[in-house]
């Protein structure tokens, strides 16, 4: 691997782990087993609460990019997995799509919260009573984008399901002042590079 490809991962790394909350936690990393498109990467994301014996028990998450690939076997959206039998049909991968890990059927989401476009993947759902996921620690999506791709952002909540209604903010969209900043930084270095 590359020094300039260590860096990006690196740089991604820490892009996917600023979380607003130190209770809980946003990590992904590269996992590109089964991957079958050239030029993408493919990130498993996972939430882990640091309060022992809390169980995540829920998300409302939206996470944006400037490019997520999209499977849509037939015209169907594929934010959970139910449509995962038809990939094979029309030539692709379940790794290749980007995806929140669960089948609708184990997971209940208020009508209207979940949906997936080229740049951003959203959906809100918990899980119900008797559900085998609650857990201190779940990989819930994954997300498929470009090598090499700057930033990817996150922005929502984070439910725990034995606390009686408790959840967490979890973000690293960064605050308009802080995008201001990039902005400016990165007229500056274009000026010194054409200096």
């Amino acid at each position: 691997m590359s020094r300039y490809s260590l860096l990006v991962a690196a740089l991604m790394v820490f892009a996917l782990s600023g979380s607003a909350s130190a209770d809980i936690q946003i990590t992904g990393v590269i996992n590109n087993a089964g991957l079958t498109v050239a030029g993408y990467d493919h990130w498993d994301i996972t939430a882990t609460s640091f309060i022992v014996g809390e169980l995540i028990g829920g998300f409302d998450i939206t996470f944006t990019t400037s490019s997520m690939r999209q499977v849509n076997p037939a015209g169907n959206p594929t934010v959970f997995q139910d449509a995962n039998g038809f990939f094979g049909f029309v030539g692709e991968a379940v790794p290749n799509d980007s995806q929140f890990n669960f089948l609708t059927s184990e997971v209940t989401i208020p009508a209207g919260t979940n949906g997936e476009s080229s740049t951003q993947l959203w959906a809100a759902f918990v899980f119900p009573a008797g559900s085998p996921h609650p857990a201190q620690s779940i990989t819930f999506a994954q997300l498929v984008v470009p090598v090499g791709t700057p930033w990817i952002y996150y922005d929502g909540w984070v439910s725990i399901a034995n606390s009686g209604g408790k959840t967490y903010r979890v973000t690293n969209w960064p605050e308009p002042n802080s995008l201001a900043l990039l902005g400016l930084g990165g007229i500056m270095c274009l000026r010194r590079c054409r200096a």
